[in-house]
């Protein structure tokens, strides 16, 4: 089979085989899921950290505003109006949340995106980390199949080198028939292992565009898996945060404080 294509690869010119273009579409898939991943890798990363550190954060408000209930809490100090020469409790901080429930609140604020945190591990840092893994696999697979092509080119290369030695052989006078009967069996041997290389380089070939068939639908399920993972999460804890959020907001209905216990 002749080659179709010359490239150049580490300064050696690659004779590529009649599949080379497919060859060329595999890894430009590849170069362009692997740019899309890191970007989805590094915003998955941040969003799996950034619940962590949304808990630790709620946690110490928690504790640091308990801490300042334990010290002041002006519901349970006896309100006493002006005559007395008491302050005297204000529509308006009546209407706003005590310290004890903002203190409850970012407890559950704290307790949720912790669970968070461990949902987003296990639903989407996990697959990110076996997606990564799968690239790094089917990378590994091009390169076999690079270097049977280097192997392939190496032999084609002592070919040519070979059939110069034996044209000069033959051009010599008087000619040497000895040097040229062997430098022949040295030609000979050379396309023998050429078309072996070939053989291997067209089964490495065939697998890498097997695998890659495989690949790319498990690729597209697992991508359309994960960005549904998040949504979900996303979603569910959505709701729960905007529950413990509304217990700060005055209800404007009633005329009451937030709720919560």
């Amino acid at each position: 089979r002749g080659a179709v294509k010359i490239k150049q690869v580490r300064g050696m010119e690659l004779e590529e085989t009649s599949d080379g273009a497919q060859m060329e579409e595999v890894e430009s898939y590849l170069s362009t899921l692997e740019t899309h991943v890191k970007s989805l890798s590094k915003a998955t990363l941040y969003l799996v950290n950034v619940s962590k550190e949304t808990s630790t954060t709620m946690h110490e408000l928690g504790q640091s505003l308990f801490g300042l209930h334990q010290t002041y809490d002006p519901e349970s100090s006896p309100n006493t109006d002006d005559e007395n020469g008491g302050p005297k409790q204000s529509t308006t901080t009546a209407k706003l949340p005590s310290i004890k429930v903002i203190s409850n609140v970012f407890a559950s604020l704290s307790a949720i995106n912790k669970v968070k945190y461990d949902e987003n591990s296990s639903k989407v840092g996990s697959p990110m980390q076996d997606l990564e893994w799968s690239i790094k696999a089917a990378r590994l697979a091009v390169k076999r199949r690079k270097n049977a092509q280097l192997k392939y080119n190496t032999y084609l290369q002592q070919i040519k080198n070979r059939e110069a030695s034996l044209d000069k052989l033959n051009n010599a006078s008087p000619p040497n028939e000895a040097n040229i009967v062997k430098a022949q069996q040295s030609l000979d041997q050379s396309k023998q292992s050429a078309n072996k290389a070939l053989e291997e380089l067209d089964a490495v070939t065939a697998r890498v565009f097997r695998e890659m068939d495989r690949f790319k639908h498990n690729v597209d399920e697992e991508l359309r898996k994960m960005y549904v993972s998040h949504a979900r999460v996303h979603v569910d804890y959505s709701r729960q945060l905007d529950a413990e959020w509304s217990k700060l907001l005055p209800n404007t209905g009633s005329g009451s404080g937030g709720g919560g216990t």
